[in-house]
């Protein structure tokens, strides 16, 4: 099918959206678990709760759209969790795990962050203003849990993580 309107751009951001939300759900899970850091195990599992949140208000624009949601990968995010699964591999010690998984959030944070700005910037253009409030609250969540991560990646104590001979490199 082509795609000649910008409600098909949305339908589809929405559904990937979705798609997103959900994939995180689970990928949070595994970072809470992963995490050696009680303060990063912490935010992730918070955040778990917030994207489920998340969730609900995405599936409350599906009703409002009648539409039902049709999973449409993300292959953005799909790529980060591979990439997490990749890292876990090279067997890395606790605390370049809990770095490791700080940038992956960061990365996520970006990413939905971006996703939900463009949603928003065509709900309004198409006369959709029944849902931009509902991606205003799932983005306004997603920008404090940025802001939450880079927080605790500025906080957390990484030399132990620094080879000690990495002011000749």
């Amino acid at each position: 099918m082509a795609v000649e309107h910008l409600e098909q751009v949305f339908e589809e951001g929405l559904d990937r959206a979705y798609y997103m939300e959900q994939k995180l759900v689970k990928i949070l899970d595994k970072m809470a678990k992963r995490a050696t850091d009680q303060n990063i195990k912490d935010a992730f599992e918070i955040h778990k709760e917030e994207t489920m949140e998340q969730v609900a208000r995405l599936e409350e624009v599906f009703n409002f759209m009648n539409m039902t949601p049709k999973k449409i990968p993300a292959h953005e995010i799909d790529g980060l969790a591979e990439d997490e699964k990749e890292f876990d591999k090279e067997k890395p010690t606790n605390a370049i795990k809990d770095f490791h998984s700080l940038g992956a959030a960061v990365k996520m944070e970006n990413l939905e962050i971006g996703h939900y700005e463009v949603l928003i910037l065509i709900a309004k253009k198409i006369d959709l203003h029944g849902v931009v409030s509902l991606l205003k609250d799932n983005l306004k969540e997603e920008e404090r849990a940025l802001k939450k991560v880079q927080k605790l990646s500025k906080r957390f104590d990484f030399t132990t993580t620094i080879h000690p001979d990495a002011s000749m490199m």
